[in-house]
C-alpha cells in the first residue's frame, strides 16, 4: 500500500542562487534558524542537465515548499526541474507549496513573460518541446497559488518578516492535523485550491457535491485550514441545514457578519431583505473565505450571500458544500466537484487507522486480514462508514469482529443509516416512493426499465430520477443506474420500520428470509390472491441438479393482481396464468425456461405491453391474439420449440422493435413482418424448417412489394443455422436500413446482385456457408466480413473490397480455411489489408498531431490536463481531464490461407521448438517521421489447437496487448493471421522525443495462452514510420499453380 514519505524538514527552499544567494536568501535562512525551522537548502553549484536523486528526496521529505520566484528563476532547468518535483508533491501528498514573487511580476511567472519569456526561447532550443509544456504547466500552477509579491511591501525585513510569519502559521496547522483527515484527499485538495486561486472578476463559488459521509465537509474543511491565514476575514458556518431548522436563519447571518465585519452587535446591519448597502461594502473590500457547509436549499444561500452572491467582491472564495446538485445548478456556481469514493487502497489504510489507531499492516495480522477486507468491501469506499466501523472494533476481539460483521448483514449500523437517511427525509413523498422502489426493487435496473415501469403507476419517473441523482442518493449513466449499497441498505431500513415483526404488513417484500416467514404458514397461490394490489412481482427459482424447479404449485394460482406491472417469473411451473387475471395494467413479461403451454384464453386487452420474454419455454405450444398489443416493443419467444406458427394479429404490433424467433424449430415459415413498419432486429436461428423467408416477397420486379416496404427499417437479420434456406429475394438490397446480416451455416449458394446497394451495411457474416462459391460486388460500408470456413468459396469480384471515407474503429475480413481460393484473389485480399493498414495508419497519423497540438494548448490553459494511453487492444481512446477523447486506434484485421510470413516484413521468426518471441530496435527518425505502429503476423498450421491468439510487447518498462478477436479455430489447412497495432504509437514517439537512446521492444506472440508452443510455425512484425508508409503498390510473388496456398506478399520496390 503505497504511503506518504515521512517528513524530514518543515521547510524546502526552490531558489536561483545568482538572484538571492547573498541577499533575501541568506536572511530568511537565518530567520527560519532563529524560529528552530528546519530548512533545505541546497547551497552546491547545479552542474549537469538532471536533478539528483537526494534532493529529490529532500523535496518529499518537506512539509512545505517555499519557492522564491526571482528574475533568472527560469533560465536554471534544475530550478525547474524542482518546481515540478513540487507540484507534483502538492498533488500527490498535500504538501504545502508557498510562491514568493521576489522583485518579479507574478504574471510573468504565469504567463512566462518578461525575463521567463527570454530564458524560455532558450530552452525551446535545447530542450524537448513536451519537456518545456511540462514545465510551462508547472510555473503556470505555481503562480496561480496564493503568494507573497515583495512589491507589497516597503523592504527586504518587512517582507522577511511576512514569509516567517505566513510559513508558521502554516507549519502549526499542518503538524496540528489529524492524519485520518488526509487520507484520498490530497489530489482533490491539490486541485480545488488551483481553482480557488486563479484569478476572478467577481466573488468565487465551488461547490463541493456528494452523497451523505463522503467526505464533503474534510475535504472543506482541509482547505480551509490551509488557505484561511492568506484571507482578511473567514468563516466555517458548519451544518447550515441543522441549524436553519433549530435556531432559524437570522441566527447564522448574525454569526456570518460578525465573524467577517468583526463586530460583536450586527443588529443593525441585518435588514428583512439581506443586510445593508454599507455592510455591502464593508464585505467587498475585503478578501474573504466563506464555507457554508451542508446546504440543502437555494434560498440559503441566497439569505447568506445574497442574490448572485452580491455581498462580496472578486478578492472573495465561498465554498459550498452539499448533498444536492440542484442547489449548485440554481446558483450557477463557478465550479461542482464530484466527491467520490476512496479506492481500496485508500479505504483499508482509512479503516486501519481507525481500528488500530495507525497505520496497521493488516496483511501480518491474519486473524483480521480478512474480516477487515469485508469491512472495508461494506463500507464501498464511504470514508464515514470506514471511520465508524474502525473505531467500533478498536481493541476488540477477532470473536467480535466477526458478530458485528454477522449484525451488519442483518441490520445497518446506526449512526452511519442515521447520517444516510437526511438525504431520504428531504425528498417529498412522490420522489421517496421512487427512492424505496429502486432500493428494494429495481436496484440493477437502467434508467430507461425504471421509467417506462414506474411511469405506468402514475409517477412522473424522469425527474424523480433526476432528484434523486442531484441529491447523489443514486448515479445514472446512458445505459445504467447504481445505488450505494449503504444506500440501499438504508431504503430498505425505512421499509423494514414499517413493520420490524410482520413483514406480511410491509410495502415492499425482497429478502428471502422474509417472504419465506410470508409464505410459511400459507400456500403461494393464497397469498397472491391478498395481494391484490401487487404491482411489481419476480420469483427467483431454486434447482435440484437434475435441473428440476423446487418450487412447485400443484393446484396452480386462483388469482393475480390486477395491479401487475411486471411480472417476472423464470422457470414457472404453471401450465398458463389464471384465468380471472386482468392483464390490461401489464408492461413487462418474463416467464423464461416456463412450463407455459399458453399465456392465457381469449383476447386480453393488453394495451400497456411492452416487453414479453418467453424464450426457453418449451412447451409452449401457441401465442395469445395480440391485435392489442398495440405498444410491444420486445418479443422474444427463443427456444419455443413447439411453436409451430406466429399468430396472424402479430400484424397489429405497429411498435414492435425486436421480434427473436431462433430455435423455434417447428417454425416453417414467416410472412408478418412484412407488416411490422417499426421492426429492427429479427433472429431466426435455427429454424430448421424455415423453407421460405418471405420477408421480402421473390417476384421478377426490382421493387419491394407495397406491403413489404414495412420492413425497411430491418437493421439487423440472423438466419443462423437455417440449413434448409438456400436463397435470399434477390432485391434485399432495398432494405436501406441493415447493418447487419448473419447467415452462418446456411445452405446460400450466392447472394444476390443487388446486396450491393446497401449502404449501411457493416457487418456480413458468412461464416461455415459451405455451398458459398462465390462474393458479389459488396457495399463499401462493410467493415466486417467473415467466410471463414466457406469451403467452396473460390473467386471474388473485384470491387469486393471497396471502402469508404468514414472514419472507422474495426475493420476484419476474414478467410481462414477458405480452401479453394484462386491465387488472384489471395492476392486481392492481401493487396487490400495493405490499402487498409495505410489508411488505418494515416488516420493514427492524424489522430497524433490532433493530440500533440490540443496538448500543448491545454498545458498552458489547463495546469491539470493530462493524457492517458490505455495499452490494450479493447482500449481505443486517450482522454484527457475535461472528458474529450481522442480516437488514435483503428483496428485492422485479415486472415487467409497461407503459409509463410510476408517477406517484406523486416522481422521474422520460425518455430523451432522455442517461445515465439521476436526481439526488435527502433531508431531514431527525423522528428516529422513519426512511428505510426506496427503490423504483426503469425502463421497458424493445420489442425493446431484453438485459442485466442494474441501479442503480448513490452516497450522499456511498458507492457501492451494485442489479440485476434474473435479467436481462430481449428484449420483443414494453414492459415495466416495479419493485423495492424497502433495503440502504443502515442507513448513511442514521446519516448523518441525525450530519449537519445534507440528503444527495444519485444514481442511475445501466444495461441490458448501458451506462449510456448508448436501451434504457431511462424511470427512476424513489422514497424511503419509517417515517411513511408506503402508509398509503393503491391505484388504476390512465390506463388504458382503448384503452390496456390502458400501467400508471400513483397513490394515492387521497397516497404518501410
Amino acid at each position: 500500500m503505497a504511503s506518504s514519505p515521512s517528513i524530514t524538514y518543515d521547510v524546502f527552499l526552490s531558489f536561483r542562487g545568482t538572484d538571492t544567494r547573498r541577499g533575501i536568501l541568506s536572511h530568511l535562512v537565518k530567520a527560519f534558524n532563529q524560529k528552530q525551522i528546519e530548512t533545505y537548502v541546497d547551497y552546491m553549484l547545479r552542474e549537469g542537465t538532471e536533478i539528483s536523486h537526494s534532493l529529490l528526496t529532500a523535496i518529499e521529505q518537506s512539509q512545505i515548499s517555499l519557492i522564491i520566484f526571482s528574475q533568472d528563476y527560469a533560465s536554471s532547468r534544475w530550478c525547474l526541474d524542482e518546481l515540478v518535483t513540487i507540484m507534483k508533491c502538492r498533488k500527490q501528498n498535500g504538501q504545502i507549496a508557498i510562491p514568493v514573487f521576489y522583485e518579479v511580476d507574478p504574471s510573468w511567472v504565469r504567463h512566462q513573460k518578461g525575463s521567463y519569456q527570454d530564458a524560455f526561447a532558450n530552452h525551446e532550443k535545447t530542450s524537448s518541446r513536451d519537456k518545456v509544456q511540462i514545465w510551462r504547466q508547472a510555473l503556470n500552477q505555481a503562480a496561480n497559488l496564493s503568494g507573497l509579491h515583495s512589491s507589497n511591501f516597503g523592504n527586504d525585513a518587512e517582507f522577511i518578516e511576512e514569509i516567517v510569519k505566513r510559513v508558521l502559521q502554516r507549519l502549526n496547522q499542518a503538524y496540528q492535523c489529524d492524519p485520518k483527515e488526509f487520507v484520498g484527499i490530497h489530489e482533490p485538495i491539490a486541485e480545488l485550491e488551483s481553482v480557488l486561486c486563479r484569478e476572478s472578476k467577481a466573488v468565487l463559488v465551488v461547490g463541493l457535491w456528494g452523497m451523505g459521509g463522503i467526505g464533503k465537509t474534510t475535504l472543506a474543511s482541509n482547505i480551509f485550514n490551509r488557505l484561511q491565514y492568506e484571507f482578511q476575514g473567514v468563516c466555517f458556518l458548519e451544518n447550515v441545514r441543522e441549524r436553519v431548522q433549530r435556531y432559524g436563519m437570522t441566527h447564522l447571518k448574525k454569526e456570518l457578519l460578525s465573524k467577517l465585519l468583526e463586530e460583536k452587535d450586527v443588529v443593525p446591519f441585518i435588514m428583512p431583505d439581506g443586510i445593508t448597502n454599507f455592510a455591502k461594502r464593508r464585505l467587498s473590500r475585503k478578501a474573504i473565505l466563506l464555507v457554508l457547509d451542508d446546504v440543502n436549499d437555494p434560498d440559503q444561500l441566497e439569505d447568506l450571500c445574497g442574490r448572485g452572491f452580491e455581498w462580496f467582491g472578486p478578492t472573495t472564495r465561498i465554498i459550498v458544500t452539499t448533498r444536492d446538485k440542484h442547489v449548485l445548478l440554481v446558483k450557477q456556481v463557478d465550479h461542482i466537484h464530484e466527491v467520490k469514493p476512496l479506492n481500496d487502497d485508500e479505504s483499508l489504510k482509512l479503516f486501519n487507522l481507525n481500528a488500530f489507531k495507525q497505520n496497521y499492516d493488516i496483511e501480518r495480522d491474519q486473524d483480521h486480514a480478512e474480516l477487515a477486507m469485508k469491512l472495508v468491501t461494506y463500507a464501498n469506499g464511504i470514508p464515514l462508514a470506514l471511520k465508524v466501523l474502525g473505531s467500533s472494533l478498536y481493541g476488540r476481539s477477532k470473536e467480535e469482529w466477526e458478530s458485528q460483521l454477522s449484525k451488519l448483514e442483518k441490520i445497518p449500523h446506526v449512526k452511519i443509516q442515521n447520517i444516510l437517511r437526511v438525504s431520504y427525509n428531504d425528498l417529498d413523498r412522490h420522489d421517496q416512493n421512487i427512492f424505496l422502489y429502486i432500493a428494494c426493487f429495481f436496484e440493477t435496473d437502467n434508467a430507461e426499465q425504471i421509467k417506462c415501469l414506474l411511469d405506468s403507476c402514475g409517477y412522473s419517473t424522469a425527474i424523480g430520477l433526476r432528484n434523486l441523482h442531484d441529491k447523489a442518493l443514486i448515479s445514472i449513466a446512458p445505459k445504467s443506474m447504481a445505488m450505494h449499497d449503504l444506500i440501499r441498505d438504508m431504503g430498505r431500513e425505512v421499509v423494514r420500520e414499517e413493520s420490524p415483526s410482520n413483514p406480511g404488513n410491509r410495502s415492499r417484500l425482497w429478502d428471502p428470509v422474509d417472504i419465506y416467514e410470508v409464505l410459511k404458514y400459507n400456500r403461494v397461490s393464497s397469498v397472491l390472491v391478498l395481494m391484490y394490489k401487487l404491482k411489481f412481482l419476480r420469483i427467483s427459482c431454486s434447482w435440484t441438479r437434475h435441473g428440476e424447479c423446487l418450487l412447485r404449485v400443484p393446484q396452480g394460482i386462483e388469482s393475480l393482481s390486477d395491479e401487475l406491472r411486471l411480472l417476472e417469473w423464470n422457470a414457472c411451473p404453471l401450465k398458463s396464468l389464471p384465468s380471472s387475471f386482468c392483464a390490461e395494467n401489464l408492461v413487462k413479461l418474463m416467464m423464461m425456461d416456463s412450463g407455459l403451454e399458453k399465456l392465457w384464453d381469449g383476447v386480453q386487452n393488453i394495451v400497456n405491453l411492452k416487453e414479453v420474454y418467453l424464450q426457453g419455454s418449451r412447451k409452449l405450444m401457441e401465442l395469445p391474439d395480440l391485435s392489442r398489443a398495440l405498444k410491444l416493443q420486445v418479443l422474444n419467444i427463443s427456444e419455443c420449440v413447439s411453436l409451430r406458427q406466429v399468430p396472424s394479429s402479430i400484424a397489429s404490433c405497429h411498435n414492435l422493435l425486436e421480434l427473436n424467433l431462433s430455435r423455434c424449430y417447428e417454425l416453417g415459415s414467416f410472412h408478418h413482418c412484412i407488416y411490422l413498419e417499426s421492426l429492427k432486429i429479427l433472429f431466426l436461428d435455427s429454424c430448421i424448417n424455415l423453407r421460405e423467408f418471405s420477408l421480402l416477397l421473390s417476384t421478377d420486379s426490382d421493387t419491394l412489394p407495397a406491403k413489404a416496404t414495412a420492413a425497411m427499417a430491418l437493421e439487423n437479420i440472423s438466419l443462423v443455422d437455417c440449413c434448409n434456406l438456400s436463397l435470399l429475394p434477390h432485391n434485399i438490397g432495398m432494405l436501406s436500413s441493415l447493418k447487419y446480416l448473419s447467415l452462418c451455416r446456411s445452405y446460400i449458394t450466392c447472394l444476390p446482385e443487388s446486396i450491393k446497394h446497401l449502404s449501411l451495411l457493416k457487418s456480413l457474416n458468412l461464416r461455415g456457408c459451405q455451398m458459398l462459391q462465390s462474393l458479389p460486388e459488396l457495399p463499401s460500408s462493410i467493415t466486417e466480413l467473415d467466410v471463414i470456413d466457406c469451403t467452396s468459396l473460390e473467386t471474388t469480384t473485384p470491387s469486393t473490397f471497396a471502402y469508404s471515407d468514414e472514419q472507422i474503429e474495426t475493420e476484419i475480413f476474414a478467410f481462414a480455411n477458405c480452401i479453394k481460393l484462386d491465387h488472384l484473389t489471395k492476392k486481392g485480399i492481401m493487396e487490400d489489408a495493405c490499402m487498409r493498414i495505410k489508411r488505418a495508419a494515416n488516420t493514427c497519423l492524424a489522430a497524433i498531431k490532433e493530440n500533440e497540438d490540443d496538448d500543448r494548448r491545454a498545458l498552458l490553459v489547463n495546469p491539470h490536463y493530462h493524457y492517458k494511453v490505455q495499452g490494450c487492444l479493447r482500449e481505443n481512446e486517450i482522454e484527457n481531464e475535461d472528458g474529450r477523447e481522442y480516437q488514435y486506434h483503428h483496428r485492422v484485421q485479415f486472415c487467409l490461407p497461407g503459409k509463410q510470413v510476408p517477406s517484406w516484413f523486416t522481422h521474422r521468426s520460425r518455430n523451432k521448438e522455442t517461445m515465439m518471441t521476436i526481439e526488435l530496435v527502433l531508431p531514431h527518425r527525423a522528428s516529422n517521421d513519426r512511428f505510426l505502429g506496427f503490423i504483426l503476423c503469425v502463421v497458424v498450421p493445420k489442425k493446431g489447437s484453438s485459442g485466442i491468439l494474441g501479442c503480448k510487447y513490452c516497450i522499456e518498462s511498458v507492457e501492451y496487448s494485442s489479440w485476434w478477436n474473435p479467436s481462430p479455430r481449428v484449420g483443414v489447412i494453414d492459415n495466416v493471421f495479419l493485423w495492424y497495432v497502433g495503440e502504443c504509437c502515442i507513448d513511442i514517439v514521446r519516448e523518441m522525443k525525450e530519449n537519445v537512446c534507440k528503444l527495444k521492444v519485444s514481442f511475445q506472440f501466444s495461441i490458448g495462452g501458451k506462449i510456448w508452443t508448436r501451434d504457431i510455425s511462424q511470427c512476424g512484425v513489422h514497424p511503419i514510420y509517417a515517411s513511408n508508409v506503402f508509398k509503393q503498390g503491391v505484388v504476390v510473388t512465390h506463388m504458382d499453380d503448384d503452390n496456390k496456398n502458400e501467400c508471400d506478399i513483397e513490394e515492387q520496390e521497397q516497404l518501410p
